[in-house]
């Protein structure tokens, strides 16, 4: 066991990889405006509402409502309908958002899906 350096044969191997960005199968770095990220809020079945971060909301809707997929919370709770959504083109400031929704009230979040409602109409 060693904390220290990395081994010789470590560093050969480390600076011999690739360089092309993870997910990248082309090896074209992929743009942030080309995969925006959106922040939902969920409505459950029992009322609750879920708070979560996506880059495709269709399919993670999907994902909530079937199967043994999506997430514990949502899982016992089905049916989930989206209430409200909002993008964003980082996943830096998707996530802060995220994290500011869930820190909410029940009472702010439901003004929020509400306010988003009339301005829809």
């Amino acid at each position: 066991m060693h904390y220290g350096r990395r081994r010789v044969s470590e560093e050969r191997e480390h600076s011999s990889r690739s360089s092309e960005p993870r997910g990248s199968k082309t090896g074209k770095a992929l743009r942030v405006g080309d995969a925006p990220f959106y922040v939902y809020i969920l409505e459950c079945a029992d009322k609750t509402l879920y708070v979560g971060y996506t880059k495709d909301i269709a399919r993670r809707l999907k994902t909530h409502n079937s199967g043994k997929a999506g997430a514990k919370y949502t899982k016992s709770r089905r049916p989930v309908v989206l209430r409200y959504k909002e993008g964003y083109r980082t996943l830096s400031k998707a996530l802060k958002r995220e994290h500011e929704l869930k820190q909410w009230s029940r009472r702010e979040k439901l003004s929020l899906v509400c306010s988003k409602r009339a301005k829809s109409r």
